[in-house]
């Protein structure tokens, strides 16, 4: 048994943490811009950071157990390597995908009467159009600003 459970792939407990971490920021991101809008805290939006947190947990167990049956199953040799950097990867995914949520959420809260302060078009705005590769601002932007 020892010998088995020492062969397990597990991923990485600091990506884990942060991708918990994220998905509570996010939460409170949300409820602030939810205050910001003056639109009520409602149990559906607080039941859907908790929804999308499952969705990233279970996905993230059915490839830990997928990646695990084949690496104890010995059919994998040449990927070992690999598995571990799906399962690592696969939460990397997840937590950009909060953090950028997090971003727009901030440069929502930052955002008045649809002006953003010097934070949001500075730095916040710079940030999410480089983590989604957009370098070049278009004309339409250029006029609403």
């Amino acid at each position: 048994m020892k010998e088995i459970l020492s062969q397990l792939i597990i991923p990485s407990p600091f990506l884990l943490l942060g991708l918990m971490l994220l998905i509570f920021i996010d939460l409170l991101t949300g409820i602030q811009k939810a205050n910001k809008n003056h639109e009520s805290t409602s149990s559906r939006g607080l039941r859907y950071s908790f929804d999308k947190a499952t969705t990233y947990f279970s996905l993230n167990v059915s490839v830990l157990i997928i990646v695990n049956i084949c690496k104890l199953a010995d059919k994998v040799r040449y990927f070992e390597g690999w598995l571990e950097y799906s399962v690592n990867g696969l939460l990397i995914c997840c937590a950009y995908v909060e953090f950028k949520s997090i971003l727009e959420n901030l440069i929502e809260i930052n955002t008045r009467d649809g002006k953003q302060n010097f934070i949001a078009e500075v730095v916040l705005t710079r940030i999410h159009n480089t983590i989604i590769l957009k370098f070049k601002t278009t004309r339409n932007e250029i006029s609403i600003k």
